[in-house]
């Protein structure tokens, strides 16, 4: 996760690192220093001098008695993370001004602020794995995991100054996140981690950032807030660890559930999707996490977030379909993954997808009007058909079976199965009346876009290593739903004329792209009056379909 532009030379030194070391150095980089001095010029350049002109020792000896919010301790805080300030105790010293220290009433900035910067560099040192085995940092990293829970406490007497608005607020959430990520990658400590300070911290610094696309510092506070929570409640991590069967009921009861969907309804009102698609996944995958937990699921779908986040993804999409449309008529090249189909747009419909196949998997359980209603009243069948289509350009089925979206399609064409057997008696008469009620949405919300998603799926097929023929196993799935629910080629073109949509089911104009902004077509068939189209070619290429249903109707028409 970027949460930085990186310049080309630093990104060849990432390249070089492993995935973990890369996330340390890139949260390090990201902390917005300037937040966390408002001294003159002059002042910052006396107590550069001053700490020069001593040895580590000393500066760190004398930085007792220093103020926790001085001049002289940022500049130590600064070079914290060097070998010869990081093994002079320079992390028992900050920690000391983290839990004895003061904040003034009178004074804007924090007493830990700044200590927490220098433990924060010192922390991010240690856990490089190049550094993993040396016995000096081994010992300060056991320092700082055993006042862990006192550091907390100290900070979380000042929760209330996360929660305000301002740059020098979202600075602070930046700060603490990323302390709370390079404890976390510890796997001893992130267990210990699970207790309702450590959460209330957490849930406080995502829900109180609040992504502005006026102010890119306010967005990498939130993309690093977001990661933050998906990466301490994820449900089983890359080493098949488990965080502890009721770390969800301890988030419950360390933060108000009412002022956490207000806030994640903020969050989502924010204009995500003009923003980044980055922050939008983010944001949705950390989301994601409180539907394991029935209260939570309970008010997340009582505030309709999931309405919010399926017209945000479309949001996305269609601009995605409008640039490339706009490139397209301006005879510009552009490449099959761009604009915007790069990583972005498929790391957003695996997270929407993920968030979506969770909530429709205990919906369907327990709730089938929540089902219904995201079927006929929610873009979700669109979403669907577009996610298709994006990964029907990109990869064979082989490398995408385990996409979210599938397996969404899956579930809904196993309920349209049901359909097709003799209604039960009893208490299984309600299912059967929902499957049929469900088997009517799916048919209707997916009439007019059944024939260009089809045609897109079968033309824009990839040749992939799975194959040598650009055969589309993703056509197969949706011609399959198109037959569960009687959709044929003749209500196709009936529901086209109605719409006034172009009857012809090859216009080149039937890609994702277009999917999602199909508008009415002002020309006409001058015979029947009927059929809509683009243009002339649209009308010639459709010809051998409308010959007969033009006579047809010219005849009905003149009698």
């Amino acid at each position: 996760m970027s949460i930085v532009h990186l310049s080309a030379a630093f990104s060849a030194m990432l390249n070089k690192m492993s995935q973990r070391d890369k996330t340390i150095h890139v949260l390090n980089i990201g902390i917005p220093l300037a937040h966390f001095h408002d001294a003159s010029p002059f002042i910052l350049l006396a107590a550069k001098a001053r700490l020069d002109a001593m040895k580590p020792m000393q500066a760190v000896l004398a930085s007792y008695q220093e103020a926790p919010t001085s001049q002289f301790l940022l500049q130590l805080c600064l070079v914290a993370a060097e070998d010869s300030y990081r093994r002079s105790d320079t992390a028992v010293m900050l920690i000391h001004h983290v839990v004895n220290g003061q904040s003034a009433t009178t004074d804007s900035k924090r007493h830990w602020e700044i200590p927490i910067l220098g433990l924060t560099r010192i922390l991010s040192a240690v856990s490089l794995e190049q550094n993993q085995e040396k016995e000096e940092d081994a010992k300060i990293l056991r320092e700082l995991q055993s006042s862990y829970p006192m550091i907390i406490q100290a900070i979380s007497k000042d929760l209330s100054v996360l929660m305000q608005d301002g740059d020098i607020a979202y600075a602070r959430k930046q700060l603490l996140s990323s302390m709370l990520y390079l404890f976390m990658i510890h796997p001893e400590q992130k267990m210990r981690m699970f207790e309702q300070a450590s959460i209330r911290l957490a849930l406080t610094c995502w829900l109180y950032s609040v992504p502005c696309h006026k102010n890119i510092s306010h967005n990498y506070a939130s993309q690093q807030t977001a990661g933050l929570i998906s990466n301490f409640f994820v449900h089983v991590d890359k080493q098949g660890r488990s965080p502890p069967d009721n770390y969800l009921e301890i988030a419950f009861q360390a933060f108000d559930v009412g002022t956490f969907v207000s806030r994640l309804t903020l969050i989502l009102q924010s204009e995500l999707e003009v923003i980044d698609a980055n922050i939008l996944a983010l944001e949705i995958i950390a989301s994601t996490v409180f539907l394991r937990h029935p209260s939570y699921y309970a008010h997340i779908v009582g505030a309709r977030i999931h309405v919010q986040i399926l017209e945000s993804v479309k949001t996305v999409l269609m601009h995605l379909a409008i640039d490339k449309v706009i490139c397209e008529s301006q005879n510009k090249t552009v490449h099959a993954a761009n604009p915007g189909e790069s990583g972005p747009v498929y790391f957003l419909l695996d997270c929407s997808g993920i968030f979506f196949r969770i909530l429709f998997e205990r919906s369907s359980v327990t709730d089938g009007d929540l089902v219904l209603n995201l079927i006929g009243d929610t873009p979700l069948m669109e979403i669907c058909a577009a996610a298709l289509q994006l990964l029907n350009r990109k990869n064979c089925m082989a490398k995408a079976s385990n996409s979210p979206w599938i397996d969404i399609l899956t579930m809904i064409s196993r309920y349209l199965t049901e359909s097709r057997t003799s209604p039960p008696v009893a208490d299984g008469l309600r299912h059967y009346v929902f499957v049929q009620e469900l088997l009517k949405a799916v048919k209707i919300i997916i009439g007019s876009i059944a024939s260009p998603v089809l045609h897109s799926l079968k033309s824009e097929a990839c040749v992939s290593q799975c194959s040598n023929v650009p055969h589309s196993d993703y056509a197969d799935i949706w011609r399959g739903l198109l037959d569960r629910v009687g959709i044929t080629e003749e209500s196709i073109r009936g529901s086209y004329k109605e719409q006034k949509k172009c009857c012809n089911a090859q216009c080149p104009y039937r890609r994702f792209e277009t999917c999602l902004l199909m508008m009415p077509k002002k020309s006409r068939c001058t015979g029947c009056r009927t059929a809509f189209y683009c243009d002339r070619e649209c009308q010639t290429m459709d010809w051998k379909n409308h010959k007969k249903e033009c006579k047809k109707m010219r005849k009905a028409s003149a009698q």
